[in-house]
């Protein structure tokens, strides 16, 4: 048995050699851009080598412009800025890029104003997304999955996204998304918290149903072990 494991490595080792001699790296973002993070990525199925990718990122260009898209066409050797529509100039991030089977691309974050002061002179939070039918070149609008204006609470939080791909499904094609929304962002008070929130789209993200709550149990505001 050693000596068949033996022959069986000696006949691999070549080829694991030549996989690892192709991987490269690739440069995604900018130079000039700062503090890109919270990146998420996704595959054409229509076409394997359009990835597409969404990140917050900063100064890149200097404006109020906080996330964008970066697009690739070759398997991820080269890519291609495209910045994130921002009417309001809101604070976005924590992002979620996926594709539909027919190569439609959705990219979902958060958008928010004013969380961080005591009295802001603008408030808002919520959660948009935007769609390509072009492998990440161009995008529509914004599409408000939630939205509250004029406050800052609740908070909504960490967007995720998925298609019902299951072709016996009654629900196929439909997208789902899922979040925290924070009755009170930070707070320590016991009667503030979290929950796990959803709402579905039955045309691919151009429109969403009210929101529903789906967790049973919710956790506390401060954003750590025990928040959900």
């Amino acid at each position: 048995m050693r000596t068949f494991l033996l022959t069986v490595l000696i006949f691999l080792w070549p080829f694991s050699l030549c996989v690892h001699a192709q991987q490269t790296t690739a440069r995604v973002s900018p130079e000039s851009a700062g503090s890109a993070a919270e990146v998420s990525v996704a595959i054409n199925p229509v076409n394997l080598n359009n990835l597409v990718a969404g990140s917050l990122i900063r100064n890149y260009p200097e404006s109020s412009n906080p996330n964008a898209h970066f697009v690739t066409f070759d398997g991820g050797q080269t890519w291609e800025t495209v910045m994130v529509p921002n009417p309001d100039g809101r604070i976005q991030g924590d992002d979620v890029v996926l594709f539909h089977r027919d190569g439609t691309c959705v990219h979902a974050f958060i958008t928010f104003k004013g969380l961080w002061q005591e009295f802001p002179k603008e408030a808002a939070s919520g959660i948009a997304l935007c769609r390509s039918e072009d492998g990440g070149k161009s995008w529509s609008d914004q599409v408000l999955v939630v939205d509250h204006l004029n406050t800052k609470s609740p908070m909504e939080d960490k967007p995720w996204l998925i298609f019902d791909r299951h072709p016996q499904s009654p629900h196929y094609n439909s997208l789902y998304c899922s979040w925290t929304r924070f009755d009170n962002y930070g707070s320590k008070d016991p009667q503030d918290t979290t929950q796990i929130v959803f709402s579905r789209s039955r045309d691919a993200g151009k429109n969403f149903e009210p929101v529903i709550r789906i967790s049973d149990q919710g956790g506390d505001c401060v954003d750590d072990d025990n928040t959900v």
